[in-house]
């Protein structure tokens, strides 16, 4: 099966504008889609040294996190990255099941024969065992099935810096390693933050996300307390749309996380599409706002690759 080569976005039409600090005021209600970028942040980031690995935390669902995971690491790869995304969230319409594994000689079709991230857990395996193609060139999947969901339950499993030791363990040409994290705090998320250099934090621009926002600031920084050399590196505004309520929103994370990259992610129409047709935004709408939020917010964490060398 030949795998599709994602290359970078012809242009970025849609492109935001990056400022370092926010004006309210535009031609219709709500904040315009502006990216913030705070001082002491580059707008052109460094080149990467080494292996990243980036957290998508959120303690609640429907925040985003699988399409921000699939997206974020589409966009990666077509600057030249080796992407694996490793699949915290063991729910059946997560992201092993928007992205599988593509079957072959090394896959087994009954999928309880699979290494998954389940027996790395439980340290019966190497992430690099467990570790799959999906049907895009240098992007690579470590799978999680229901049966992951026992890690959350089972008392033999507390070492928290388990993920952290495999992923330093692997010997695959990674460059950089995606946790997508189940909408619930567990062990999985705690591991998978452990695991982590820098957080990605997602918050849907709706109502419900405003009421948690006090406890995903208070976990958020609960876990750098707990991990010192942890980063909060953007807060994904995803679902953004232009209306009052998403001014408030917006400058509200602008005042709890001063620290950080806060992006908007605008909603897009093909999403459901996307998702049904188990193929990334960028894949089904290329030319779209979404598609093109996430190769700028992708831009500026990192350079492309044969910047880095």
């Amino acid at each position: 099966m030949s795998l599709t080569v994602l290359e970078p976005l012809p242009k970025l039409a849609h492109a935001q504008e990056i400022v370092r600090q926010w004006a309210p005021e535009g031609p219709y209600p709500g904040l315009r889609p502006q990216i913030l970028v705070p001082e002491h942040i580059p707008v052109v980031p460094p080149a990467l040294t080494g292996k990243r690995t980036y957290v998508i935390f959120n303690q609640k669902g429907g925040a985003g996190k699988t399409t921000s995971s699939i997206e974020l690491a589409c966009a990666f790869v077509a600057m030249g990255y080796t992407v694996r995304l490793i699949d915290g969230d063991p729910q059946n319409a997560g992201l092993t099941a928007i992205m599988p594994p593509i079957l072959g000689d090394d896959v087994p079709t009954e999928i309880e024969q699979r290494i998954t991230l389940k027996q790395v857990m439980y340290n019966k395996a190497g992430l690099d065992n467990a570790t799959y193609r999906t049907r895009y060139e240098n992007l690579y999947l470590v799978p999680s099935y229901a049966d992951c969901g026992i890690v959350e339950l089972d008392g033999r499993i507390q070492q928290e810096a388990r993920l952290r030791l495999a992923i330093a363990k692997s010997a695959a040409p990674v460059d950089i390693e995606i946790l997508d994290c189940p909408g619930s705090l567990g062990k999985l998320s705690s591991y998978a933050v452990a695991a982590a250099d820098e957080m990605l934090v997602p918050l849907q621009v709706s109502g419900v996300d405003e009421y948690s926002l006090p406890e995903t600031l208070e976990t958020v920084r609960a876990a750098q307390e707990a991990h010192p050399g942890l980063t909060v590196r953007a807060v994904m505004l995803t679902a953004w749309h232009r209306i009052d309520y998403t001014r408030d929103l917006a400058l509200t994370v602008r005042e709890q996380y001063p620290e950080s990259i806060i992006v908007p992610l605008r909603r897009s129409k093909n999403g459901a599409i996307a998702a049904k047709k188990n193929q990334p935004i960028r894949e089904v709408d290329p030319t779209g706002t979404t598609a093109s939020d996430f190769e700028q917010f992708a831009r500026l964490l990192l350079p492309p690759k044969e910047l880095s060398q």
